[in-house]
């Protein structure tokens, strides 16, 4: 029999530190720049595509 799903997708707190560290370095070099936010709606489900992809 398989083990419970709660024990399956228990994270290691080895990665939980490395996902922490990413997030605050991302954070720090990365600016996101959001335009349009008032268009998204308050509550539910929406779907975000970008439109160009020049900065690449």
């Amino acid at each position: 029999m398989s083990e419970p799903i709660s024990q399956a997708i228990k994270t290691p707190w080895g990665w939980t530190v490395v996902q922490r560290v990413l997030r605050a370095l991302l954070k720090l070099l990365v600016k996101l720049d959001v335009q349009g936010l008032e268009r998204m709606p308050h509550r539910g489900p929406a779907i975000i595509t970008p439109n160009h992809v020049d900065w690449l």
